[in-house]
């Protein structure tokens, strides 16, 4: 579909992402939406940018996407999630809770921030 002359990327992080590459940090461990891993993949290939999860839920283990949903929703353990995976970046849609968490989180830096989406990085 990303091949289609009316693929329509604007659903996407691209400005999150071009910041991401702009400033050279690519290849961090990434966590984005499920949605927007897709594109993710798509841009930059898993040779500079992996995703934690993306949507092929089938693809990975009852317990990364338990905890994926944890992060997602911002529940409880949404910081020991982030914490076992080592996620270094996240990249958000900025209307939703976990943007909320990380801005009040200490060990979190808002890099970046534009109309759809906010970056965080690892302090």
């Amino acid at each position: 579909a990303a091949n289609q002359p009316d693929f329509d990327r604007t659903a996407y992080p691209v400005k999150a992402m071009r910041h991401l590459e702009r400033s050279d940090a690519l290849g961090t461990r990434l966590l984005t939406t499920d949605a927007w891993a897709g594109y993710v993949i798509e841009r930059f290939g898993p040779d500079r940018q992996k995703v934690f999860l993306d949507d092929r839920f089938d693809m990975y283990p009852p317990a990364l996407v338990d905890d994926y949903d944890e992060i997602a929703d911002g529940r409880p353990g949404w910081r020991r999630a982030l914490a076992a995976h080592r996620i270094e970046t996240v990249v958000w849609p900025r209307t939703r809770t976990l943007v909320q968490l990380l801005a009040l989180d200490e060990g979190w830096t808002e890099v970046y921030r534009d109309d759809q989406a906010v970056v965080f990085t690892r302090r």
